[in-house]
């Protein structure tokens, strides 16, 4: 029987690494704090400042890696989830809160240890964007 995810959802499948491959990349064996998409509890008030809630949920923790790594392989990895949409098609997941961490260590390959994970949220108020983690 497979697991659901967030609210009933099909569970996320993850691929690490820049091409968004499945396994594991080179980088993210050797990682040892992985990123995870940020959820976006209210993307319609996101949506209203003119952004992409669904882009910037992914883009900010590949940022935020790339940073860290400076080009190098860790200690940080990238986490992309993906999970069917209402029509079977696979898409990038979108969380509407943070996943839990338990079941987040599980969509880990073998072979992946972490010490971090780091997961947050993106918000809208008074005409600004926030993040938290």
């Amino acid at each position: 029987m497979e697991r659901s995810g967030p609210c009933g959802a099909p569970r996320p499948q993850a691929a690490l690494g820049a091409e968004g491959s499945a396994g594991v990349s080179f980088s993210a064996a050797r990682a040892e704090v992985f990123l995870l998409p940020l959820a976006a509890a209210d993307p319609d008030a996101v949506r209203a400042l003119g952004v992409d809630p669904g882009i910037l949920c992914r883009r900010i923790p590949d940022f935020l890696h790339q940073l860290v790594n400076q080009g190098e392989p860790g200690p940080t990895a990238l986490v992309e989830l993906q999970a069917p949409d209402d029509t079977g098609e696979i898409a990038w997941a979108d969380l509407r809160e943070p996943m839990d961490p338990e079941e987040a260590l599980d969509l880990l390959p073998e072979g992946c240890s972490a010490r971090a994970l780091v997961c947050g949220t993106l918000s809208a108020a008074d005409g600004e964007l926030a993040v938290d983690l």
